[in-house]
C-alpha cells in the first residue's frame, strides 16, 4: 500500500481531464482537437513542471526527443524535404505533449486514475462500436462506424490500449467489484475487436501476457502455475467456442483463411523499406516519404518504418530509450517494494511494441503518453512512496 501520498493538485486535475479526452477523441472525427487540447496542456503545464520535486527523476523521459533531433539533422540530406519536415514537425509536437503530462504521474494514486479514465473513455468507443456493428458477428464482413471512427487500424490499435489499460488495472485494484466491471470492459473491447477483425491487437494482447509470466517465472509458486494452467485451459475452451459460436465473424475468418493479399502486400512494404534503408542506411529518407516509393504512405510496421525514415541511428536510439528504460525501472524501487507493478509495466510496454510489428505505435499518441507515464512512475518511486 502507499504511504504518504500527494494530494491531487489543479495541475493533477488538468491532466485528468486532458486524459480523458486525449482517450476518447484518438478514434473519432473531433480528434483533430486533440491538437488544440494537447499545445493548451503544454502551455498550461510549462510552470507547473519546474515545481515537480520529482522533475529531475523525469528528465530521461526527454531522451527521447533525441530521435526527433536526428530526424531534424537528416533533412539536409534527404530528397523530399517537404513532406519530412512537416511530418516531423506533427510528430515532434506528439512527443512532446506525451512527455509534459506523464512527468505529473508520480505516484500509484495518479497512475490508477489515468488508467481508470483511459478504460472508461475506451468502453464509451467499444461499446458504441459494437452496438452499430454487432451483426458482422455473423455476417463475417469487418465493421466499423465510420461516420463516428476514423479508420479499422487506429481503432483497433487505440482499442488494444484501452484493453492492455483494463488489464492492468486489474493486478493493480483489489476491490472485486471493480474487478468485475474490468473484465466486463475487457470483454467488450473483444468483442468490438473481434467485429474489427484486428488480428495484430490479439497477437500483442498474447504478448502482454507471455511477458508477464517471463518475469513473474522467478516467483514461480503453485499459485503461478494454477494460475498459468488455468488461463491455458480457459483460453482453448473460450477459444474453441468462438470459432463454433462465431465462424463467420471476421476475427475468425481472418485467422483461419491464414495469409491473403493484404498479409503479402505488407510483406513486400517491408522488403520495400529494407532495400531502399541499403541505399541511405544513415539518414534515411525522412518521416512520410514512403508515398513516393510506394502506392502506400507508410511500411506498416514500426521498426521498417524507423529504419526507412532514420536510417540505423534512428533505429539505435529508438532501441536504446527502451533498453535503458528498462534497466532504470530493474533497478527502481519498484522491483524492492513493488515487483508486480514492475512485471505489470515492462508487460505493458512489451504489448506496446509487439502491436509494432504491425502498426506505428512510435508515433501513436495515446500509446506513447501512456508509455511515458508508466515509466515515470517507476522512475520517481522511493522507499517512502511505494
Amino acid at each position: 500500500m502507499l504511504s504518504n501520498e500527494s494530494k491531487i493538485s489543479v495541475i493533477d486535475t488538468i491532466t485528468f481531464i486532458y486524459m480523458f479526452f486525449l482517450a476518447f477523441l484518438i478514434v473519432r472525427p473531433e480528434y483533430f482537437l486533440i491538437n488544440y487540447l494537447s499545445v493548451g496542456f503544454l502551455i498550461v503545464s510549462v510552470p507547473f513542471l519546474f515545481q515537480l520535486p520529482t522533475f529531475a527523476k523525469s528528465l530521461f523521459l526527454f531522451s527521447y526527443l533525441l530521435q526527433v533531433l536526428w530526424l531534424f539533422l537528416g533533412l539536409f540530406f534527404i530528397q523530399h524535404v517537404n513532406n519530412a519536415e512537416v511530418a516531423l514537425v506533427s510528430h515532434a509536437k506528439n512527443v512532446i505533449t506525451a512527455i509534459a503530462p506523464a512527468v505529473f504521474i508520480n505516484n500509484r494514486k495518479k497512475l490508477l486514475i489515468v488508467l481508470s479514465l483511459v478504460v472508461i473513455a475506451g468502453f464509451f468507443n467499444m461499446l458504441n462500436n459494437i452496438m452499430g456493428g454487432a451483426s458482422a458477428l455473423t455476417t463475417g464482413e469487418r465493421f466499423l462506424m465510420e461516420e463516428e471512427q476514423l479508420s479499422l487500424n487506429n481503432f483497433a490499435h487505440n482499442s488494444f490500449l484501452y484493453i492492455i489499460s483494463a488489464i492492468s488495472l486489474l493486478f493493480f485494484v483489489e476491490k472485486r467489484v471493480v474487478r468485475v466491471l474490468l473484465l466486463l470492459v475487457i470483454m467488450t473491447g473483444c468483442i468490438s475487436l473481434m467485429i474489427t477483425g484486428s488480428r495484430q491487437s490479439f497477437v500483442a494482447l498474447i504478448g502482454f501476457f507471455v511477458a508477464f509470466f517471463f518475469f513473474k517465472f522467478k516467483d514461480i509458486n503453485p499459485r503461478i502455475i494454477f494460475i498459468l494452467i488455468s488461463s491455458i485451459i480457459i483460453g482453448f475452451f473460450l477459444f474453441n467456442w468462438v470459432l463454433d459460436t462465431f465462424p463467420n465473424s471476421p476475427i475468425v475468418r481472418r485467422f483461419s483463411e491464414g495469409t491473403n493479399e493484404g498479409d503479402d502486400q505488407r510483406l513486400d512494404f517491408f522488403k520495400m523499406a529494407w532495400d531502399l534503408f541499403l541505399d541511405s542506411p544513415i539518414f534515411g529518407y525522412g518521416m512520410d516519404t514512403f508515398r513516393f516509393f510506394s502506392s502506400f504512405v507508410y511500411t506498416h510496421s514500426t521498426y521498417s518504418e524507423i529504419l526507412f525514415n532514420g536510417g540505423i541511428v534512428y533505429v539505435l536510439l529508438f532501441a536504446s530509450f527502451y533498453f535503458i528504460s528498462f534497466h532504470k525501472i530493474n533497478n527502481s524501487a519498484l522491483p524492492i517494494q513493488d515487483d508486480q507493478s514492475s512485471v505489470i509495466i515492462k508487460s505493458f510496454i512489451i504489448s506496446v511494441l509487439v502491436y509494432g510489428l504491425f502498426f506505428l505505435v512510435h508515433t501513436s499518441r495515446l500509446a506513447l503518453t501512456l508509455q511515458f507515464m508508466l515509466i515515470n512512475y517507476a522512475l520517481t518511486q522511493n522507499k517512502k512512496n511505494v
